[in-house]
C-alpha cells in the first residue's frame, strides 16, 4: 500500500511541474516560473540526493531580506539543502496572496524534479504573509498533488489561522504533518490571536487520539517552547516577548529582526531536519 502511495505521488510531481529549471550546477541564480521569480541556491554535490528548503518572505520584503534574518541560505546549504527564497510581485511593494500558491507550489515540485531530491526532506516556511502561505500549503486540498503529502515539515513564522490564511484543523481531524510554528506575544502587525487559534485547533484534532501528549521543553523569561503530539500531527511552538520579528543571534533589520536568546533560522533548521516526510505520523 505504502509503495503505491509513493508511485502514485511520483506519477502526480511529473504531471503537476512546469516550470524550468536553467541548470542544476551548483551556485546561486534567479529562476523564473509563472512571473515570479526564485533565488535558488544550489550546494556541492546536490545534483541528486539532497534536501529543499523555501523560505518565503514577508509583505515588503525581499528575498534578501528574509535570508538576512533566517540565514537559511547558509546554514541550509551546509547541512546538504538546496534552499530556494521566491520573490513577491506588487504594484506598490512586494506581497503575496492565494493566487500565488499554485505557482510556488509548481516551482516546490520543479526542483523536487529537477534535483532528484531526496523526497523525504522537502520543508516550507515563511515570514509573516510568507507565514500564511505556509499555512495555506498545509491545508490546501485542491492542488494536486496536495502539499502536505509532499512537504515534510513547515515552519510559520509571525502567522496564524486568519489574515489569508483559513484553519483547516479542528474536531475532524486535519492534516497529518509536522509544524514548527514561531509568534511574538507582543506582535502588534499580525495578532498573537492567530497562533492561539492555530494552537487550539490543532489541539482539538489531536484529541482525538487518546495517547495525545504535552509537554513543555523550554520556559524562560524570554520565550517558552511547547510541543504537542497526536493524531499523526506534531506541532510544537516557540512563543516569545517581542513583537513582529524574526529572532536571531544576529539581526540584520531592525524593521524586520531583533537580536535575541533564540535563533529562529537555527530552530527552524533544526526541526526540518528532526521531520522528515511521514514522521509526525509514526510518533508515539
Amino acid at each position: 500500500m505504502k509503495s503505491a502511495f509513493f508511485l502514485a505521488l511520483c506519477v502526480a510531481y511529473a504531471a503537476a511541474q512546469t516550470c524550468t529549471i536553467s541548470t542544476v550546477l551548483p551556485g546561486t541564480r534567479n529562476e523564473t516560473c509563472g512571473g515570479l521569480r526564485f533565488v535558488v541556491a544550489v550546494p556541492q554535490g546536490c545534483s541528486t540526493g539532497c534536501g529543499l528548503i523555501f523560505d518565503v518572505h514577508g509583505y515588503s520584503m525581499s528575498t534578501e531580506n528574509q535570508n538576512g534574518e533566517t540565514q537559511l541560505r547558509q546554514r541550509g546549504m551546509a547541512a546538504g539543502f538546496i534552499v530556494v527564497h521566491p520573490q513577491g510581485s506588487g504594484i506598490f511593494l512586494p506581497s503575496w496572496n492565494a493566487g500565488d500558491d499554485a505557482t510556488v507550489f509548481d516551482m516546490v515540485l520543479s526542483m523536487a524534479n529537477a534535483f532528484n531530491v531526496d523526497r523525504n526532506r522537502i520543508h516550507f516556511g515563511g515570514f509573516s504573509q510568507g507565514g500564511w502561505m505556509t499555512w495555506r500549503m498545509v491545508c490546501n486540498q485542491a492542488l494536486s498533488p496536495r502539499p502536505s503529502d509532499v512537504i515534510a515539515s513547515f515552519g510559520p513564522i509571525a502567522a496564524g489561522f486568519g489574515g489569508s490564511a483559513a484553519s483547516c484543523y479542528g474536531a475532524g481531524g486535519g492534516p497529518q504533518t509536522s509544524i514548527l510554528l514561531t509568534h511574538g506575544r507582543s506582535d502588534a502587525i499580525v495578532s498573537f490571536n492567530e497562533a492561539l487559534r492555530a494552537v487550539a485547533d490543532i489541539s482539538l484534532a489531536q484529541s482525538i487520539d487518546p495517547n495525545a501528549s504535552q509537554q513543555t521543553l523550554a520556559n524562560t523569561t524570554f520565550f517558552d517552547r511547547v510541543r504537542y503530539t497526536g493524531a499523526g500531527i506534531h506541532l510544537e511552538t516557540i512563543f516569545h516577548t517581542e513583537g513582529h520579528y524574526i529572532i536571531s543571534d544576529g539581526a540584520t533589520s531592525t524593521v524586520y529582526g531583533r537580536t535575541g536568546p533564540i535563533i529562529t533560522g537555527q530552530d527552524i533548521l533544526e526541526f526540518y531536519q528532526a521531520h522528515p516526510l511521514g514522521s509526525s505520523k509514526t510518533e508515539k
